[in-house]
Parts: C-alpha cells; structure tokens; sequence
C-alpha cells in the first residue's frame, strides 16, 4: 500500500483533474445558460415575411472585395398542426465558378431547400435539391427522414457512382441548418455557448456533424453602419478537410451574414436591410 504522501499526492491530482473538467465542461453551461436548439430557433424563425440574401465571392483579382453571384430568399411556413417548415429559394450564376461544376456556361443554379420541424420541435424532414435553369436538368438532391434516434439520409445524382444512403444520430431537439438556408434569428446567444449541429451542403452532396460555438463579439459593417455582432463560428472536422465558417448574429438574434465555405471558394450570405429590398408592386383588379 502506498504511504500517506503518495496517497494524498493522488488525491489532490484526481481533485485537480476533477476541478479542471467541471470548468471547462459544466460551468460554462451554468454560467451562459443552455445553447439554443430546433424548438427554440423554429419559433423565433416562424415569421412568414421574406428575408433576402446576396450571395458574393471574392473577386478573383482583389481579394476582400465581393462580387454578388446569387440571391437568395428564406421564409417559413406553419400549417394547421403547428409543423414550421423552414424553406429557402437560391439562385446562383454558375458561370462564376462553373470550373467547379458540371454546368453549361452562364447557367443559372436554383436551390431549393426545406427543414420541416414538428410541433415539439422535433426534426420531421429535410430535402434539398440542385436543378440547372437551361434544361431543367436535377444534379442532385438530399432527402432525410428522422427514424427513431437517426436521421436518414438518401443522395441522389445523374451520376449512380454518387448516390449513397447514410444514417446519422439524432437527439431530441437537435439543430440541423442548411448552408444555403440561413436562419433569419438566432436569439439568446451568450458567449461561451457549444451545440453540436447537423449542417447540408447541397453543392458539396454532403451531410456533416459540426461543432458550433458563440466563440466572441466582433464589429461588422452592414447597411452602412459599424454593429456589434455575436461571432458564432462553425466547425466542420467529421471527415474530409477541416473547415470553419463564421455567423455574424445581431444582440437582438437577427442573423446579419454567414459563410459557406466549399473546397476551393467561400460564399458570403449577406442579408439585404429591409429598406433596400425592392417590394413586387400589387396592382388592383380591372
């Protein structure tokens, strides 16, 4: 047996050891409180108005400036059982990057995307799917239904060599987000917050288990205007390169600009203020 010195020697490293992981693990959630989840953002995000996006790359000769390759507007709609389904509608010039895609030159990309969340906020369903505007031509689509504690996810391409069928675990309330469907708010945010998240890629054919976390504050320009943000950054290390993007959040949860990074090219979402979105003119009956 090992005399009183070693004895406590091991006791104060297990306390020690012990100490560490309570702060590293449990106090932040006591402190910052719990991290949002699909319940929480599927109320805050049920509001019918549309929300317009652009969508920008860096300019291949000017790195910093954006140049805008895409629109792209999320909205959402509840039924009468109280289901939200989270939708979004993008359109891209391929010409921009088609070195990367199997598209014709100057065609257009349209994207469409919808997360239907159930009353308890539950995922339902998810599908999204690529289609070029020139012959209508389907270059993928992802479909996934939750069963039991998985998500099931089927991917289908022109290409038979492309498609897969995967199963990814699901808890209850779990954030899943596509990266071409911003979320319009994400209130409550505190620094300091950690979820884990499961994040569609429609251009990339992928699904990805990420880690999310209110990593600080930081001061963006949008609308003309220095505003001081929640940084929520994203990280992508399930497999296959690591990566990272950046959500830029309003105190009041508006979501202000995100990242989307692909294997070669970043997207910028950038949301359009209110005041500069163009409004379809309604005119009056004969």
């Amino acid at each position: 047996m090992p005399n009183r010195f070693v004895c406590v020697g091991i006791l104060l490293f297990w306390a020690t050891a012990a100490l560490a992981l309570f702060f590293r693990d449990i106090l932040p959630d006591l402190v910052v409180g719990p991290p949002p989840d699909l319940r929480s953002l599927s109320k805050a995000n049920a509001d019918p108005e549309e929300t317009h996006w652009v969508i920008q790359v860096d300019a291949e000769q000017s790195p910093g400036n954006y140049r805008t390759v895409g629109k792209l507007v999320t909205f959402s709609k509840t039924n009468r059982n109280h289901e939200v389904a989270l939708t979004s509608e993008a359109t891209i010039d391929s010409g921009a990057w088609s070195r990367q895609l199997p598209t014709a030159e100057g065609e257009r990309l349209q994207i469409h995307s919808v997360i239907a969340i159930d009353p308890l906020g539950n995922l339902e369903r998810f599908e999204t799917d690529v289609k070029g505007t020139g012959h209508g031509e389907e270059y993928l689509s992802l479909e996934g239904k939750v069963r039991k504690n998985a998500i099931h996810v089927t991917a289908r391409t022109p290409l038979p060599i492309l498609n897969w069928t995967h199963d990814f675990p699901y808890q209850t309330r779990g954030m899943v987000q596509n990266d071409l469907g911003p979320l319009d708010r994400m209130p409550g945010l505190k620094v300091g917050q950690r979820w884990e998240s499961q994040v569609i890629s429609p251009l990339t054919n992928q699904v990805q288990t990420v880690r999310v976390e209110v990593a600080g504050r930081h001061v963006i320009h949008w609308d003309g205007n220095p505003v001081n943000t929640f940084e929520v950054v994203t990280r992508l290390d399930s497999g296959g390169p690591r990566m990272s993007f950046k959500t830029w959040v309003r105190p009041d949860g508006l979501v202000l600009r995100q990242e989307v990074p692909l294997p070669i090219l970043k997207f910028y979402l950038e949301r359009e203020p209110d005041h500069l979105v163009s409004k379809p003119v309604k005119v009056p009956p004969q």
